[in-house]
Protein backbone atom coordinates (compact mmCIF):
# COMPACT_ATOMS: atom_id res chain seq x y z
CA UNK A 1 0.00 0.00 0.00
CA UNK A 2 2.92 2.45 1.01
CA UNK A 3 4.45 1.69 -2.48
CA UNK A 4 1.06 2.61 -4.18
CA UNK A 5 0.70 5.55 -2.53
CA UNK A 6 4.08 7.19 -2.71
CA UNK A 7 5.04 6.23 -6.00
CA UNK A 8 2.40 4.89 -7.92
CA UNK A 9 -0.20 7.31 -7.67
CA UNK A 10 2.38 10.30 -7.31
CA UNK A 11 4.27 8.95 -10.95
CA UNK A 12 0.30 8.29 -12.36
CA UNK A 13 -0.50 11.79 -12.10
CA UNK A 14 2.85 13.01 -13.18
CA UNK A 15 3.03 11.26 -16.49
CA UNK A 16 -0.58 11.98 -16.94
CA UNK A 17 0.11 16.13 -16.76
CA UNK A 18 2.85 15.50 -18.53
CA UNK A 19 1.40 13.91 -21.77
CA UNK A 20 -1.41 16.39 -22.22
CA UNK A 21 0.96 19.13 -21.54
CA UNK A 22 3.08 18.08 -24.72
CA UNK A 23 -0.38 17.04 -25.95
CA UNK A 24 -1.54 20.98 -26.31
CA UNK A 25 1.71 21.75 -27.03
CA UNK A 26 2.34 19.78 -29.98
CA UNK A 27 -1.33 20.51 -31.52
CA UNK A 28 -0.73 24.07 -30.78
CA UNK A 29 2.38 24.04 -32.65
CA UNK A 30 1.49 21.81 -35.65
CA UNK A 31 -1.95 24.46 -35.99
CA UNK A 32 -4.15 21.52 -35.28
CA UNK A 33 -7.36 22.89 -34.54
CA UNK A 34 -8.93 21.19 -31.40
CA UNK A 35 -11.64 23.73 -30.78
CA UNK A 36 -9.89 25.37 -26.82
CA UNK A 37 -8.87 21.63 -25.83
CA UNK A 38 -5.46 23.05 -25.89
CA UNK A 39 -6.22 26.10 -24.81
CA UNK A 40 -8.02 24.73 -21.46
CA UNK A 41 -5.17 21.59 -21.19
CA UNK A 42 -2.51 24.99 -20.33
CA UNK A 43 -4.98 26.80 -18.07
CA UNK A 44 -5.62 24.19 -16.33
CA UNK A 45 -1.80 23.47 -15.53
CA UNK A 46 -1.47 27.13 -14.91
CA UNK A 47 -4.09 26.67 -11.85
CA UNK A 48 -2.14 23.97 -10.77
CA UNK A 49 0.91 25.88 -10.97
CA UNK A 50 -1.04 28.74 -8.89
CA UNK A 51 -2.20 26.09 -6.45
CA UNK A 52 1.14 25.00 -5.64
CA UNK A 53 2.25 28.79 -5.43
CA UNK A 54 -0.37 28.84 -2.78
CA UNK A 55 0.91 25.68 -0.52
CA UNK A 56 4.26 26.95 -1.33
CA UNK A 57 3.81 30.11 0.55
CA UNK A 58 1.59 28.52 3.26
CA UNK A 59 4.30 26.22 3.83
CA UNK A 60 5.93 29.45 5.33
CA UNK A 61 3.01 29.90 7.92
CA UNK A 62 2.90 28.52 11.21
CA UNK A 63 -0.39 26.39 11.83
CA UNK A 64 -1.26 25.66 14.94
CA UNK A 65 -2.75 22.34 13.63
CA UNK A 66 -3.53 20.30 10.34
CA UNK A 67 -7.28 21.45 9.89
CA UNK A 68 -6.51 25.33 10.65
CA UNK A 69 -4.09 24.60 7.53
CA UNK A 70 -6.67 22.64 5.43
CA UNK A 71 -9.29 24.95 5.94
CA UNK A 72 -7.25 27.97 5.12
CA UNK A 73 -5.65 26.65 2.20
CA UNK A 74 -9.02 25.18 0.89
CA UNK A 75 -10.18 28.91 1.37
CA UNK A 76 -7.70 30.08 -0.49
CA UNK A 77 -7.45 27.94 -3.54
CA UNK A 78 -11.64 28.27 -3.40
CA UNK A 79 -11.61 32.13 -4.04
CA UNK A 80 -8.49 31.87 -6.70
CA UNK A 81 -10.21 28.87 -8.67
CA UNK A 82 -13.13 30.38 -8.65
CA UNK A 83 -11.98 33.42 -9.91
CA UNK A 84 -9.82 31.70 -12.76
CA UNK A 85 -12.95 29.69 -14.01
CA UNK A 86 -15.10 33.04 -14.02
CA UNK A 87 -12.54 34.66 -16.12
CA UNK A 88 -11.75 32.59 -18.22
CA UNK A 89 -13.93 30.09 -18.55
CA UNK A 90 -17.43 31.24 -17.65
CA UNK A 91 -18.92 33.88 -19.68
CA UNK A 92 -22.39 33.89 -17.76
CA UNK A 93 -22.40 33.20 -13.92
CA UNK A 94 -25.48 31.33 -12.31
CA UNK A 95 -26.21 29.69 -9.15
CA UNK A 96 -25.88 25.99 -10.63
CA UNK A 97 -22.47 27.09 -11.93
CA UNK A 98 -21.09 28.14 -8.46
CA UNK A 99 -22.89 24.80 -6.82
CA UNK A 100 -21.60 22.87 -9.03
CA UNK A 101 -18.37 24.45 -8.80
CA UNK A 102 -18.34 24.39 -5.11
CA UNK A 103 -19.42 20.54 -4.88
CA UNK A 104 -16.38 19.22 -7.43
CA UNK A 105 -14.31 21.76 -5.38
CA UNK A 106 -14.89 20.43 -2.30
CA UNK A 107 -14.81 16.45 -3.78
CA UNK A 108 -11.35 17.40 -5.28
CA UNK A 109 -9.68 19.19 -1.78
CA UNK A 110 -11.03 16.48 0.39
CA UNK A 111 -9.30 13.81 -1.90
CA UNK A 112 -6.33 15.84 -2.02
CA UNK A 113 -6.04 16.10 1.79
CA UNK A 114 -7.29 12.75 2.39
CA UNK A 115 -4.42 11.32 0.53
CA UNK A 116 -1.28 13.58 2.11
CA UNK A 117 -3.03 12.76 5.60
CA UNK A 118 -3.05 8.81 4.88
CA UNK A 119 0.93 9.64 3.80
CA UNK A 120 1.48 11.14 6.68
CA UNK A 121 0.18 8.97 9.24
CA UNK A 122 1.81 6.18 7.48
CA UNK A 123 5.54 7.66 7.69
CA UNK A 124 4.53 8.47 11.66
CA UNK A 125 3.67 5.07 11.92
CA UNK A 126 7.12 4.00 10.53
CA UNK A 127 8.77 6.11 12.80
CA UNK A 128 7.15 5.29 15.39
CA UNK A 129 8.20 1.72 14.47
CA UNK A 130 11.86 2.52 13.77
CA UNK A 131 12.02 4.25 17.29
CA UNK A 132 10.35 1.15 19.29
CA UNK A 133 12.85 -1.08 17.34
CA UNK A 134 16.07 0.54 18.18
CA UNK A 135 14.71 1.35 21.85
CA UNK A 136 13.83 -2.65 22.34
CA UNK A 137 17.27 -3.15 20.61
CA UNK A 138 19.20 -1.12 22.76
CA UNK A 139 21.47 -2.28 25.58
CA UNK A 140 19.83 -2.33 29.20
CA UNK A 141 21.05 -0.71 31.82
Amino acid sequence: MKNFLTVRVPSTCICFTLLLLANAALNLLSGIDTEGYDFTVLVLFLIILLCQGVDIALDHVEFRTWKQYCITESLILYVVNLAVFRIIFWHSFSARQLIIFTLIFLVIVTAVFSYFRKLQRMQVDEINALIAKMQSDAPRQ
